[in-house]
């Protein structure tokens, strides 16, 4: 196919710094040309646009996101527009694809917005779509300060414009956590919606607008009563109804109104039937109310509609891995643990990164299974191939559960660097008294240094409570020349778990002299030091026994509560 269409990218910018570079990258072989629209930035924002060959602008803001975006058709000279924001990332697409859809008798293509509303991995997105490629008219103009349309426009210049599903992803960085933070948006958003409420009280879509931007600045009852308002008057075949309806039910039920969320809920599902989100935040609503069993019931109906079409915007995951997830805790609370662990396994195949997916199977299998031989061949059998971070959270699983050989199986897959994997077999070695290995661990993480190798085996003891083997190693280690805080430290402690109190003043002593900043050192001096006083005091009364200012001395001692004060 020939490649004489000719594309634009216009983007409105303002301290973007922090993300700029990556938006371009994604683009720079897609596109003709990169106007950039700048409204005030203070960064190096131009730079990088410069490095990139971008057309710059620059423009007075003007609390009004189409005036800037307008400006920035203006200067585009393609036939067609593909517009993005300076946080988002266009995703899994080519040139050949762009060609294509630039040649189709089309007016234009909507993509798929993935928002990300955490910043862990396999967290929750929401996901929708939006037109963000159409064809350059100067009749095709952008209409609100805010939540700015093109749709409108475009259909009053063609009526039967066909705007059709591109099937390609933009990923939207912007409203994570951290960045909503660093740019404060939602304060600049609601300003400029309340203007625009103000001058028109009765737009609909400005009200519903308005309760987004209440909504992101957490105030549930600004954006409940927005949204009431919305409902009066609202036309349930525009394209943010649906919408509403969700916002609102997700904002009922977090200002703790699951009554009043179910009855906006059956009204919902009356307008959307097949609006998968619905009956999910009706399972949560139910779940408020204790009703459990019902419930179950939606979060299963969720599972059977699959994903919502594509129309919506939705939550990514609310036809799989999240009521999955939903009924594995809602039979947990009732103490089913097979089918609790039946869903929590169906969550981790559905998205194996889900937060505390692993913790959560592993604490319900130990319920399940009988002995831990049989966990680790459930867990053989149903985790097929898994990264070396789940490989790890497997090998804590059957840690938990006794299977110390089990566990070693599983961090045998891990990478030794990985934070917790040397440790965990460390313990595992030492629970199956496997002290040989743990030498050999160790030898082979410090061979160059064998008193090191004797300090940290003896720390590794200590610290796991195996108080003599400790003592022998950390003895070795202060032949072998090791002298630190640290190593007195805990040779004063085992001294005073022996009694020996007068070497384990001694050893606090030379603990404090070698790092004399360290506050628990100079704690252990007073207690040792209370300890001898309260032993001298104890011998004291055995010679005197009718000397009550012994006694009384030995009482005020023993209530500061010490350890070795009861003696």
């Amino acid at each position: 196919m020939k490649d004489t269409q000719k594309l634009s990218l216009c983007m409105i910018v303002r301290n973007e710094a922090a993300n700029l570079a990556r938006c371009l990258a994604g683009v720079k072989d897609l596109v003709d040309e990169i106007v950039i629209v700048d409204t005030g930035s203070i960064d190096n924002t131009l730079d990088i646009a410069k490095e990139f060959g971008a057309q710059i602008f620059t423009s007075e803001w003007q609390e009004n996101f189409s005036t800037a975006r307008n400006y920035s058709l203006a200067q585009a000279t393609g036939d067609w527009i593909l517009y993005l924001d300076g946080d988002e990332e266009l995703i899994d697409v080519n040139r050949e694809t762009i060609v294509h859809l630039l040649n189709q008798p089309v007016e234009g293509y909507y993509f798929t917005i993935i928002n990300p509303t955490t910043n862990q991995p396999g967290g929750q997105s929401i996901r929708h779509v939006n037109l963000r490629l159409f064809r350059n008219n100067p009749k095709y103009r952008f209409t609100g300060a805010i939540h700015e349309q093109i749709i409108p426009s475009i259909l009053a210049a063609k009526p039967q414009a066909k705007l059709i599903n591109s099937k390609l992803k933009i990923y939207h960085h912007g409203y994570q956590t951290h960045s909503i933070e660093e740019k404060n948006k939602n304060l600049r958003n609601l300003n400029i919606i309340k203007k625009q409420v103000e001058k028109e009280p009765n737009n609909n879509f400005y009200l519903y607008n308005l309760g987004v931007a209440l909504y992101q600045t957490n105030d549930l009852a600004g954006a409940i009563d927005a949204w009431e308002k919305t409902l009066e008057n609202l036309d349930i075949t525009l394209g943010y109804a649906p919408t509403l309806f969700r916002n609102y039910i997700i904002c009922l039920n977090q200002a703790n109104q699951p009554g009043k969320a179910l009855e906006i809920i059956k009204k919902a599902t009356s307008y959307f039937p097949n609006y998968t989100d619905l009956y999910y935040l009706k399972g949560q609503s139910l779940e408020k109310l204790g009703e459990y069993l019902k419930a179950k019931k939606s979060y299963q109906l969720c599972l059977e509609l699959g994903n919502a079409p594509e129309h919506y915007v939705t939550t990514t995951g609310v036809s799989n891995y999240l009521p999955h997830n939903k009924l594995g805790q809602l039979m947990e609370r009732l103490d089913e643990f097979e089918e609790s662990a039946y869903h929590y396994l169906k969550t981790y195949l559905a998205n194996p990164d889900y937060p505390e997916v692993m913790e959560n199977l592993g604490r319900v299998l130990l319920k399940v299974l009988t002995t831990p031989l049989d966990l680790r061949e459930y867990l053989l059998d149903n985790i097929i191939n898994p990264n070396p971070s789940h490989s790890l959270k497997l090998a804590e699983i059957l840690y938990s559960a006794g299977d110390y050989p089990g566990c070693l199986l599983y961090l045998e897959q891990c990478n030794m660097s990985i934070v917790g994997v040397r440790e965990l077999r460390l313990k595992s070695y030492l629970a199956m008294g496997r002290l040989d290995q743990l030498e050999i661990e160790l030898e082979n993480q410090y061979g160059d240094s064998p008193g090191e190798s004797s300090f940290q085996l003896g720390k590794f003891l200590f610290d796991n409570n195996y108080i003599l083997e400790a003592a022998d190693h950390l003895l070795k280690a202060l032949t072998a020349g090791i002298e630190t805080g640290e190593l007195y430290f805990m040779l004063s402690c085992i001294c005073c778990q022996r009694n020996v109190l007068w070497e384990a003043e001694q050893l606090i002593q030379r603990a404090i002299n070698t790092d004399p900043e360290r506050q628990e050192y100079h704690e252990k001096m007073i207690d040792i030091l209370l300890q001898q006083a309260i032993e001298t005091l104890k011998a004291a009364i055995d010679i005197f026994p009718t000397n009550n200012s012994f006694k009384d001395l030995l009482s005020s001692l023993r209530d500061i509560n010490l350890p070795g004060s009861n003696d």
